[in-house]
């Protein structure tokens, strides 16, 4: 008779917790920010008859919980070649995500030899409509290498284009210039 009571008992137990709720709120994930560029180490074409710019494109993510305002910085020390940001400031709310281009210019026939190293850095700036203090700031960077494509451009000049008219065996010296101007 106990056992039953026990046994009851132990049933209706297993059965309210079956109808309890359940929770299933994450907990809150600290301010944070993620960035990622698709090429990181894109190369320029400078060939004479094409135009000479490269464009990567980059996403900056927020992984918090919480509305962020996220500021890109870069680090670029590129003298002939100018790098350019699409956009440097965003408002992302939680785990979204955003696209960005940059693009990156430069002067047609540069050397193959020439290679730039970049960095982009993203900063969490505010937080809600709170500004996010310094010492707590997170950032996140990532880095690449653009690189000046080879070429080559062939020019052949022939000083005396005239017509010739030749029998079987007969001998012409023709005078002409090749040079690689890639």
């Amino acid at each position: 008779m106990q056992f039953t009571r026990l046994l009851g008992l132990a049933v209706v137990a297993m059965m309210l917790c079956c109808l309890l709720p359940t929770s299933s709120a994450q907990t809150p994930t600290a301010p944070g920010v993620e960035i990622d560029c698709d090429e990181k180490n894109p190369e320029l074409d400078v060939h004479p008859l094409n135009d000479p710019v490269v464009e990567i494109t980059c996403t900056v993510r927020n992984p918090s919980s919480f509305q962020e305002s996220i500021s890109v910085e870069k680090e670029w020390d590129g003298i002939e070649v100018d790098m350019i940001l699409g956009e440097d400031t965003f408002d992302l709310g939680p785990e979204e995500e955003e696209d960005f281009t940059v693009t990156f210019t430069g002067q047609t026939r540069l050397s193959a030899d020439l290679s730039y190293d970049f960095t982009l850095t993203a900063t969490v700036t505010n937080v809600g409509m709170l500004d996010w203090p310094e010492a707590l700031s997170s950032n996140a960077s990532v880095s690449g290498d653009l690189s000046i494509a080879t070429f080559g451009m062939v020019d052949l000049d022939i000083s005396d284009q005239s017509t010739r008219t030749m029998a079987e065996g007969d001998e012409v010296t023709i005078s002409f210039q090749f040079q690689n101007n890639g």
